[in-house]
């Protein structure tokens, strides 16, 4: 089957069919990922089908790992016939066509060929908007573009604001006036450079996620607010580096992958805040996979106890207890002898008084 495709990151690809036997209504067709989750159960996630235009190609998408296993899928109502094309992904992303006869992912056939264990949340393409955006943005081969072009067009016919969230920039001035009226989100995103500044309210107070994401500057202390309350993901993703601390935490709190995820980019004292608060939700889901994150535990604890103890009952034994219990993560007398050496005084003893109680 025709493909093409791109290497994202080290482990992730994204890899693109072309269905050659024309779209029909009574064609369902779709693409998936399957894999073993964390529990060591089978796993689908789907990718998106572009270009359903009757009796023409369309595109499946995917992003993919090395030893994936895929599955192309069609089930003809009109025919009754339900039939999947199994692919392995190769260690140099080439997708090799596997023989098997089974139409069930489940089937034992199809679970005995899963290779990859793959514990962390698997984020698709068409899971972002901003993600597709970008697809449809870059360089493609011929027969992909084709049906590209074919998708844009028939989302500016009949799905006006998908036109406007993925191919903004073939909007005309007319067209930007309807989204402004209609989908002020998408017009605060796209658009804002030529809107005038009462249209740039009007938008910000009939979106306020819109304006989180693109018009931060637009919002008044009570807006600020009741974001984040309403829009905690979008206020750690967009707007941290305006937030103080207590709003950035409380948004942490309500929204802690967003905060793990994102912590990287905030300065150390922050980095700490938001790995206390998320931990106990999302470090579990990558911790025994990714040894990186026990020294980083260990010098943020060392170097911000206040952050953690805040979270922690101000108590050494609670924290360490908890991060036994929630992580299986224990400090070893030189982990001990390290964050002892380097604690900022003020916690010095209080380090100590958990340490005597150890021994």
């Amino acid at each position: 089957m025709t493909h093409t495709c791109k290497q994202l990151d080290t482990c992730t690809a994204r890899i693109v069919f072309e269905y050659k036997d024309g779209y029909h209504t009574w064609r369902h067709l779709s693409i998936y990922r399957i894999f073993f989750c964390g529990s060591g159960r089978p796993a689908v996630s789907q990718g998106v089908v572009l270009g359903r235009d009757v009796g023409k190609p369309s595109a499946l998408i995917l992003d993919v790992h090395q030893r994936d296993l895929v599955a192309i899928c069609t089930n003809d109502l009109k025919g009754g016939k339900f039939i999947c094309q199994y692919y392995r992904i190769g260690r140099n992303w080439v997708p090799r066509r596997l023989k098997l006869t089974c139409t069930d992912y489940c089937h034992q056939q199809v679970v005995n060929r899963i290779q990859l264990c793959d514990i962390a949340p698997d984020n698709q393409v068409d899971s972002s908007d901003c993600t597709l955006q970008d697809f449809l943005a870059e360089t493609h081969p011929a027969w992909l573009k084709d049906i590209l072009c074919r998708q844009i067009q028939h989302w500016h016919l009949n799905r006006l604001e998908r036109f406007f969230c993925l191919a903004p920039s073939r909007a005309t001035y007319d067209e930007i006036r309807i989204c402004i009226n209609d989908y002020p989100a998408h017009a605060l995103a796209h658009y804002k450079q030529q809107l005038t500044r009462r249209q740039i309210r009007s938008c910000v107070r009939r979106s306020l996620r819109g304006a989180v994401m693109h018009a931060f500057e637009e919002l008044s202390p009570s807006l600020v607010e009741q974001a984040v309350v309403d829009h905690p993901h979008e206020m750690i993703r967009y707007a941290a580096s305006k937030l103080t601390d207590s709003q950035l935490e409380r948004c942490a709190q309500l929204a802690p992958y967003a905060a793990f995820v994102c912590r990287a980019g905030m300065p150390p004292a922050r980095q700490a805040a938001m790995l206390a608060i998320s931990y106990p939700y999302c470090a579990i889901i990558y911790f025994n996979h990714h040894p990186a994150l026990r020294s980083e535990f260990i010098q943020s604890i060392t170097f911000h106890p206040a952050k953690w103890l805040s979270y922690h009952g101000h108590s050494y034994t609670k924290l360490f207890r908890r991060l036994r219990n929630r992580l299986g993560l224990k400090l070893s007398a030189s982990d001990l002898q390290g964050i002892m050496n380097r604690t900022p005084e003020e916690y010095f003893q209080p380090l100590m008084n958990y340490i005597a109680g150890q021994l």
